[in-house]
């Protein structure tokens, strides 16, 4: 323990000022949980990540309203991406059914398209998509995606069957048609569309080709190539347990589709008023929506992030509640295999609510966080998630050289 103290230490010091945060000696302790350590897998795709690699590093962090603006999630990934690399902004839905949704490195228009989601079901299939969003359309709809810097590869999870319809793939606001896809196949199955575009991008525009039903579940825009990318999954109002509607093979296939490398499932927000809460219930609902996302990737790391800092009955003092919520994933964290961070802790503990309120981070209702509020959070997250890599790279048994990646954001090669 003393050399793991001394090693945190020096992590901290070494940490550029942009990242700096100085925990309490409460909050210490989140660097140095052992069941962290649950993040090697993880870990070692960063850290095997080269100039030659031809995918970025995949983070999919499955959650409920907290998440959906983007907001904490999107710092992170800003976070992330300036150390390893930009791997583009994740995957994206085609047309969300409720409002707040958003990627912070996107501009996203739809229209026309009618949509059924895991939260309400109405779908018998149960195959509502990586993002729990199903998207169809015989003709008309469309989605658009303006970009804050190019990319050059995407790839769009639909259903192909018999009687599908296809896409059109429009770049830069062109008016000549990139390219099309053929959605017809002998039998229906789920499928991925990556079209060999050779070129960049920072526009991108989808629409239903008609002609048949196009059913679609999700877009992700990457850059081909070394680097990172974050997949934000929010859907508001959800509890983990509603992911029983869905059908637990096409959401393995999913996340085996996608490359996920690091599993995050961030819930408990909902969960925290339910009137039959208790460790045993809940702990039974987050295990099974895990090894529903787990079961498509086997050997790939899991990490389970506790709701944020809530206000108990209007007032700014903790909800006691919370730690029912915490103890239960944090049971089932070291139970599965995954890592468990403490977010009420992170973000201050028993004070957290007054410290985010008085310094302008938290809104009235005492339970959302504002913009500077998520960027706080986010920034205390990538702060935690960095740190730990580090800890691990220096006390690995690979070579001294080799610790972390070898390139930056500024001299990372450009993907095929």
């Amino acid at each position: 323990m003393i050399a793991l103290v001394v090693a945190t230490s020096l992590i901290l010091a070494q940490t550029p000022s942009d990242w700096e945060f100085v925990p309490s000696p409460e909050q210490e302790t989140l660097y140095q949980q052992p069941e962290t350590w649950h993040l090697e897998p993880f870990f070692k795709q960063l850290k095997d990540q080269s100039p030659s690699s031809e995918r970025p590093v995949r983070i999919a962090w499955w959650g409920d309203s907290a998440i959906v603006g983007d907001g904490y999630t999107g710092e992170v990934r800003r976070k992330l991406q300036d150390r390893l690399g930009d791997g583009g902004p994740g995957l994206m839905l085609f047309s969300p059914p409720f409002e707040g949704y958003r990627n912070a490195r996107v501009r996203m228009k739809r229209h026309h398209w009618e949509t059924k989601s895991v939260l309400h079901g109405g779908l018998k299939s149960g195959r509502f998509g990586l993002a729990g969003v199903f998207a169809s359309s015989y003709g008309g709809a469309g989605s658009t995606y303006e970009l804050d810097a190019p990319a050059n590869r995407l790839h769009v999870f639909y259903r192909g069957g018999p009687k599908a319809g296809g896409l059109q793939l429009y770049l830069d606001r062109e008016k000549v048609l990139s390219t099309t896809l053929n959605a017809r196949s002998e039998s229906w199955e789920d499928q991925v569309w990556s079209p060999d575009l050779g070129r960049e991008f920072t526009w991108a525009r989808l629409r239903a080709a008609g002609g048949g039903r196009t059913e679609v579940y999700g877009i992700a825009i990457e850059r081909a190539g070394p680097g990172l990318v974050l997949d934000t999954l929010g859907i508001v109002g959800i509890r983990a347990r509603r992911w029983r509607k869905a059908n637990a093979e096409h959401i393995a296939g999913q996340v085996r589709a996608r490359g996920v490398d690091l599993i995050v499932l961030a819930f408990g927000g909902n969960e925290r008023v339910d009137r039959d809460l208790s460790v045993e219930k809940h702990g039974r609902e987050i295990r099974e929506t895990l090894e529903l996302f787990r079961a498509g990737a086997t050997k790939s790391a899991c990490l389970l992030v506790g709701p944020l800092a809530h206000g108990y009955e209007g007032t700014k003092r903790l909800d006691p509640r919370l730690k029912t919520v915490g103890d239960a994933q944090r049971q089932v964290a070291n139970e599965v295999g995954c890592a468990y961070l403490d977010t009420a802790l992170l973000m201050g503990g028993e004070s957290a609510v007054r410290t985010f309120r008085s310094k302008g981070w938290m809104g009235a209702d005492l339970a959302h966080l504002n913009g500077k509020g998520h960027r706080e959070l986010g920034r205390r997250i990538a702060n935690w998630l960095w740190k730990r890599y580090e800890l691990w790279s220096d006390t690995s048994d690979a070579d001294s050289a080799d610790y972390g990646p070898v390139w930056d954001s500024e001299s990372k090669p450009d993907g095929p």
